[in-house]
């Protein structure tokens, strides 16, 4: 937004090293990153691709919040072994290809998100958060990032409007809970 409000025309490489260092998640978010990438190292390499269809969720995000700084300090993660790098990379692979091929049922079934352990030990309301939602006939269910938001999978959008609504009835001390579905190429705001 800079570079174009002060017309620097940087180049690509150099708002993207501008980028990572003002923080890991922000190359993401230059032009051509979005809106769906993997991103390696810190986040500062983005590839982006094309999923195959559009997927639906409900986002909830509960009152809690949570350090991102602790939640990473209580990962405790143990030196990565030559057998677990090659792991690594054959996961994100997986996940990769359920998304070009739009096959919501399989992304939910691969859905793992290594800093949860760590986000429930920095606040243990959260499981409460896990387990409420594991009531609902979510295709899968997991928290976003280093937390403290967690998302459901749904088939489409009709399940995922339903779900949301009964949630926000049932249980509407839970937190803010919305509807929501991905964002396609054409809708995202890049040039």
């Amino acid at each position: 937004g800079l570079d174009r409000l002060f017309e620097t025309r940087l180049a690509k490489k150099r708002l993207a090293a501008l980028a990572a260092r003002l923080g890991s998640d922000v190359p993401f978010f230059l032009p051509g990153n979005g809106p769906l990438a993997f991103c390696r190292g810190r986040g500062e390499r983005v590839f982006p691709f094309k999923a195959g269809a559009i997927f639906h969720y409900v986002l909830v995000k509960p009152a809690v919040s949570l350090p991102t700084p602790r939640v990473y300090a209580g990962l405790g993660a143990p030196p990565l072994k030559e057998n677990r790098l090659r792991r690594l990379p054959k996961r994100s692979t997986v996940i990769e290809e359920v998304l070009r091929r739009g096959d919501v049922l399989q992304l939910a079934r691969h859905l793992v998100n290594d800093l949860e352990r760590a986000a429930l030990a920095v606040d243990s309301r959260l499981a409460r958060v896990r387990d409420l939602l594991r009531e609902f006939s979510f295709l899968g269910i997991s928290m976003t990032g280093s937390g403290s938001a967690y998302f459901g999978v749904c088939w489409d959008r009709a399940q995922a409007r339903a779900l949301a609504g009964r949630l926000k009835r049932e249980r509407p001390r839970l937190g803010q809970i919305w509807a929501v579905r991905s964002v396609a190429s054409g809708e995202y705001g890049g040039r």
